[in-house]
Order: C-alpha cells, then structure tokens, then sequence
C-alpha cells in the first residue's frame, strides 16, 4: 500500500504508485480491443505519469540517488523525456488548431513536416 512504508514515505509512496500506473498501463493492452484503441491510446497518455513518479522516487528514496554515476544519466534523460513531452504537447495542440485556422479562412503558418 503506497503510503503506508516508514522509509522515506512520500517517495517510497510516489513509486508504489509509480508502478502501479505502469502495471495498469502495461495490462491495458490485453483490454483495447475491448475499450477501444482510441481509448486505450488515451489512457496511455499517463505513460508519461507513471515515469515522472519512478523518476521521483528514484531520486527521492534510492539510496545511491545522491551518486554522480545514477544522478547524471537519471538528470540528462529526464531532461530529453521533458523535452520531447513538451514537443509532442506543442504537436498536439497545432494540429488541433489547424482546421480552425483552415475553415476561418486563414493561413497556417505553423511547423510542417
């Protein structure tokens, strides 16, 4: 039970739940042809959730959190996860208001592949 630990409980309790996230998100799979993949696609957006909170809890509980040899690869990769969460989020929302912009009559001038 997350919370319940006496060892380093918010972070102990973070990763529980981590895993948790990771586990349901994990089992979906054998589920979305019965919720739908849409659906299940959706509910894989907290992928991203269920990371932060192992990344928490690794740098908050882990005992060697505190060593260069963890610290750094743990710091650069989050940062590149941060970066391309924030790129797909900035994705998402242009393609959600470029047929706004095209019925409006305007010109999108945003980012093309």
């Amino acid at each position: 039970m997350p919370f319940t630990i006496d060892y380093r409980l918010v972070f102990t309790g973070l990763g529980i739940v981590g895993g948790y996230v990771a586990l349901a998100l994990g089992l979906s799979y054998y589920v979305r042809q019965r919720i739908g993949v849409a659906r299940w696609k959706r509910v894989h957006r907290l992928v991203i959730a269920g990371w932060a909170l192992s990344v928490l809890h690794t740098l908050g509980a882990g005992t060697d959190a505190a060593q260069g040899w963890l610290f750094w690869p743990v710091a650069a990769s989050s940062g590149v996860v941060a970066l391309l969460f924030i790129a797909r989020m900035s994705e998402v929302g242009m393609r959600r208001r470029k047929p706004a912009a095209v019925n409006a009559g305007a010109t999108y001038t945003g980012l093309t592949r």
